[in-house]
């Protein structure tokens, strides 16, 4: 018997006592055998039935050995402790139907989950390409930009081989905006200003509004003449660069009779001819009766529209040799007006770029 810790014994006894305790080394609990493998017929729930069944057949087993003798009492006191293999539960019909209401639930959940995540990701790319659409306007915006500072750049570098024209005078609105001895109201901003303006320009009378209208025909008046002499002191080379930049004066008869305008091809030339005719005249007008215009502006536009459907009609429907003739027509009205001003108007650009240099 082993000796109380606390009993009163000699201190000798109580020091062995405490160093067998902590020398006694400690008992660990055997693992229970593993099952023996089963058949290889059999697989998955078969396997393990069979596992079970061997497992409590070993238990059964053991005390049958042990045993003396093999009583009925013995066996079936082993039968009765092994354990019973595990009874699959059958679900009732409220169960079955829960359990398939959950796996709908589920199954919808899952779905919801996946569209959402769909969305997003088409929503993303939605906000992605609008991005690169922003970019590449802003990169086209950019660009128009470059452009057209380049290209004034370049207008401002090429100089003109002409003399500047004269002005071209104020309007009657611009001269009534522009006095300052009108007492109207004034905006703080251009656009304010500019409403007010047209609001005070509109409440004038006819008598006030005549002021500014003939002073406005006076000046417009002045500016032509000078305009004409402006083109007068031009040679053919300036007037034709001044023709194709649009100045003002350069389309006028005074200029033309000067610098007579530039013959066209074959089919401008059958323009001017047919468009001459009394008989193709009143074709057109016979097809513009058909057309039924509503006012004076609609019969303008369809009679413009007709007489170059009717005359392309007509052009196409001729055959070589009568197109022909106009093609020559142009070729030899060109040639005398390259002959009589082509030579003149190289010969004075030659002259107007070596200045320049």
């Amino acid at each position: 018997m082993r000796p109380a810790l606390y009993a009163h014994t000699s201190t000798q006894i109580r020091a062995f006592s405490l160093a067998r305790i902590a020398l006694e080394p400690v008992r660990k609990a055997t693992p229970p055998p593993p099952p023996p493998p089963a058949p290889k017929g059999k697989t998955g729930a078969a396997a393990i039935k069979y596992a079970t069944k061997s497992t409590s057949t070993d238990k059964t087993a053991a005390p049958a050995k042990k045993a003396s003798s093999g009583t009925t009492k013995t066996t079936s006191a082993s039968a009765s402790a092994a354990p019973a293999p595990a009874k699959r539960v059958r679900l009732t019909e409220k169960e079955r139907a829960a359990r398939d209401r959950g796996r709908e639930r589920e199954k919808i959940a899952k779905q919801k989950e996946r569209e959402r995540e769909r969305e997003k990701a088409r929503k993303a790319k939605e906000r992605e390409k609008e991005h690169e659409k922003k970019e590449k306007a802003k990169a086209r915006e950019l660009a128009k930009k470059e452009k057209e500072k380049a290209k004034a750049e370049m207008a401002k570098a090429i100089k003109k081989p002409y003399p500047p024209p004269p002005r071209a005078p104020a309007t009657a609105y611009l001269l009534f905006t522009s006095d300052r001895t009108v007492d109207r109201d004034r905006g703080e901003g251009v656009t304010e200003d500019a409403i007010k303006a047209s609001q005070a320009w509109k409440d004038l009378s006819d008598a006030q509004r005549e002021v500014y209208t003939k002073k406005a025909e006076q000046a417009r008046a002045t500016w032509k003449e000078d305009v004409a002499k402006w083109v007068s002191t031009l040679n053919l080379a300036q007037l034709h660069a001044a023709r194709a930049n649009r100045e003002p004066g350069t389309r006028d008869e005074a200029a033309l009779n000067v610098l007579p305008k530039r013959p066209g091809n074959g089919y401008a030339l059958f323009l001017s001819d047919v468009t001459g005719r009394q008989d193709f005249r009143d074709k057109v007008d016979a097809l513009v009766k058909k057309e039924h215009p509503k006012d004076e502006k609609d019969l303008v536009q369809k009679r413009i529209s007709l007489y170059g459907r009717t005359s392309a009609d007509i052009w196409r429907s001729m055959s070589d040799k009568e197109k022909a003739v106009y093609s020559n027509k142009a070729t030899e009205a060109k040639a005398q007006w390259d002959k009589k001003f082509g030579h003149l108007i190289a010969e004075q650009k030659e002259e107007i770029a070596a200045a320049h240099q």
